[in-house]
């Protein structure tokens, strides 16, 4: 079914009412429905109308699993979550009459929203399970954003023998902590050492005599010793009891006050306290204290590592720290070996999670650089070089010079693309569609072919992401990739946010669902429509109204009980109301008022107003913005009725407040 499309016309205006010269009007041009401003490529601004995101994150939407946003999505993003569908140009109806004027409000919004695009479920922002190897299986999948949430750093972890530690990629070039010679906690961590040597996990009793033992060696005791004897208890298998490890801790704060530590020992320091449990503010605050004068001395691979312990730690880097880091990475990325750069890539996108993205942006930028500019015979291989494409997407980077970046290593990627795993695969596949990079349709069907052939091996979140992301770059799926796919489908058990998700990859890649396995789906969206997010219930119905398979009506009056329209934004309102158009359904009166005040109070809302707006500015702004006046006369006849002091509470007598006898030029994912 394709949805419907308005003939494109401009109208003659008066000066006064003209929209600014890069709001131009051109003409429908692919199928689907269209997203709201997004035939208007001028200038952006803060403002954003579509669905949430990217978050980098917020709740995936779906039970357990992976990392926190569209995505979601992919939908944040938190899926999450920005999830850019269709850049098409606005088909635009003929006016029935000249708009009113706007006001600076509503002029301001038309300059702000000129870019907004459409949005699909936010893929999930990095949540801590996800960074940790958690959810489906895999530990990949992503986040915000289903926001959505994103892959986590364990799904793409480095190929080889650097990966010594389960969940995280072992740092670069890692110096092993020794202890300082002759001190007496030389020997408990010899014991230590033993244990894991001889593949000996300690017991209760025993670790606990090692406990007593060290507590009074403890005090005044060097960094280094101490440190050894943490990173001897991760080898061991054993986290140390809260009250131990936190005077542990405490004890290389206090050398570090005695005599600031370097970059390599707080490197050191850091990794092997997070190893065995949390890191404690107070020794993540004198890292910070010692590391900020001395990063832009330091050595590249020291900063590398060090970058490495502090994501972790999961320590909150101070504002000092940043601006030193920034200001040092330019000049000591040219120094690091392909496979630091990429593991500073992905502990920065890591260290997003206790820091906004924008304070870690150039940092990231001056990486990437160096990275893409290292070429095909680099020395990192493909699952490095993915993460790397993953931290940017992750750190929401979208300039020219990061898609650039993320372009050059994409093309060595390509050439060993069988070498990839699954989760790899998935991560990569979900930062090309954040990204909204430039892939080749050859890249692409590239693409597409190697998910077919490891999607067997794909938890059930690394499987849906990794369709939406190939749908989201506009691949198509051959005949015997689409069988592989639909036996996929009929073996797995989605999560309701997973299932609102798949639903629209499958109508974005153009496939034809069994009808028993659409009708499962829409039972299991059913039972948690009211869990739903707002850019999860839009996604849905888009992708019903684009297969063109109406769901039956118990299931829409259970979506009309389900949707809060006033917490939906002004995209997630327009791509609903096209997406009953298009499946000819109208919906019940109660419903329809409801939508109506949410879409003046989203007007509002995106003009900075907290009032909603009256019928004469609605009207405008949506007329100028290229939707028809059916809407603003909705608007127009509920401010009559309000003025009355009817409250349009007509137990379903009287005319209905929005008409769907017409075509809308509305956005839609």
């Amino acid at each position: 079914m394709r949805p419907p499309r308005a003939a494109a016309q401009a109208s003659a205006r008066p000066a006064s009412n003209s929209a600014p010269a890069y709001l131009a009007r051109p003409r429908a041009s692919r199928k689907g429905p269209v997203p709201v401003f997004a035939a208007y490529s001028g200038r952006s601004s803060g403002a954003r109308l579509g669905g949430s995101q990217d978050g980098p994150d917020r709740a995936a939407g779906h039970n357990g699993g992976g990392g926190g946003g569209s995505g979601g999505a992919g939908p944040s993003d938190r899926a999450a979550g920005g999830w850019v569908v269709s850049s098409a140009a606005a088909a635009v109806s003929a006016p029935v009459a000249p708009p009113t004027a706007l006001d600076s409000a509503g002029a301001a919004l038309l300059e702000a929203v000129a870019s907004v695009r459409v949005r699909v479920p936010a893929l999930p922002p990095l949540g801590r399970a996800a960074a940790r190897g958690g959810g489906g299986g895999g530990g990949g999948g992503g986040a915000h954003d289903l926001e959505g949430d994103h892959p986590g750093p364990a799904a793409v972890a480095a190929a080889g023998p650097a990966a010594a530690d389960g969940a995280w990629p072992a740092p670069p070039a890692a110096v092993p902590a020794a202890p300082a010679a002759g001190h007496p906690l030389a020997a408990l961590t010899a014991r230590a050492d033993a244990w894991a040597a001889a593949g000996e996990r300690p017991g209760d009793e025993a670790w606990a005599a090692l406990e007593r033992e060290a507590r009074p060696l403890l005090r005044g005791a060097p960094a280094d010793a101490v440190v050894a004897l943490l990173d001897a208890a991760a080898r061991a298998g054993r986290r140390p009891s809260a009250p131990w490890l936190a005077a542990a801790q405490a004890e290389i704060a206090a050398a570090a006050a005695r005599a600031p530590l370097s970059v390599d020992d707080w490197a050191a320091a850091l990794s092997a306290a997070a190893r065995c449990g949390p890191v404690e503010r107070g020794c993540a605050a004198a890292a910070f204290s010692d590391t900020t004068p001395a990063l832009a001395a330091a050595p590249p691979d020291g900063a590398a590592r060090l970058l490495w312990g502090v994501a972790k730690a999961r320590a909150a880097p101070p504002p000092a720290w940043l601006e030193a880091l920034r200001g040092a990475l330019p000049a000591l990325a040219p120094g690091m070996s392909a496979p630091q750069l990429a593991c500073a890539l992905r502990s920065l996108a890591v260290m997003s999670e206790r820091t906004e993205g924008e304070e870690l942006r150039p940092a990231a930028a001056a990486l990437a650089e160096a990275l893409a500019a290292r070429g095909p015979a680099s020395g990192a291989g493909p699952g490095e070089l993915a993460q790397a494409v993953w931290a940017l997407a992750r750190l929401g980077c979208r300039g020219a010079a990061h898609v650039s970046a993320a372009a050059a290593l994409l093309a060595p990627i390509q050439q060993q693309l069988p070498r990839l795993t699954a989760g790899q695969l998935g991560c990569l596949l979900w930062a090309l569609a954040k990204m909204e990079a430039p892939v080749p349709p050859s890249t692409a069907a590239e693409l597409a072919l190697e998910f077919a052939a490891q999607m067997r091996a794909m938890s059930n979140r690394e499987w849906v992401q990794s369709a939406w992301a190939l749908a989201k770059l506009g691949a198509r799926l051959s005949p015997a990739s689409a069988d592989a796919f639909w036996q996929q489908a009929h073996l797995r058990t989605l999560a309701p946010g997973e299932s609102t998700l798949v639903l629209w990859a499958v109508a974005r890649l153009g496939l034809d669902p069994p009808p028993r396995w659409l009708a499962a789906q829409l039972a299991r969206v059913e039972g948690s429509l009211p869990g739903l997010r707002p850019d999860q219930h839009a996604a849905t119905l888009v992708a019903l109204a684009r297969m063109g398979r109406a769901p039956p009506r118990g299931w829409v009056a259970a979506f009309e009980a389900a949707t809060r329209l006033e917490e939906f934004k002004l995209q997630e309102l327009v791509n609903m109301l096209w997406a009953f158009n298009a499946l000819r359904h109208a919906p019940s009166l109660p419903w329809q008022h409801a939508c109506v005040t949410a879409l003046r109070a989203a007007c509002a809302d995106a003009c900075g107003q907290s009032a909603p707006l009256g019928a004469d500015a609605v009207a405008g702004l949506l007329e100028e913005a290229g939707l028809l006046p059916v809407l603003s006369e909705a608007v127009a006849a509920q401010s009559a009725s309000e003025a009355s002091g009817d409250e349009g509470d007509d137990d379903g007598e009287g005319s209905c407040p929005l008409s769907f006898a017409f075509e809308l030029p509305l956005g839609a994912a």
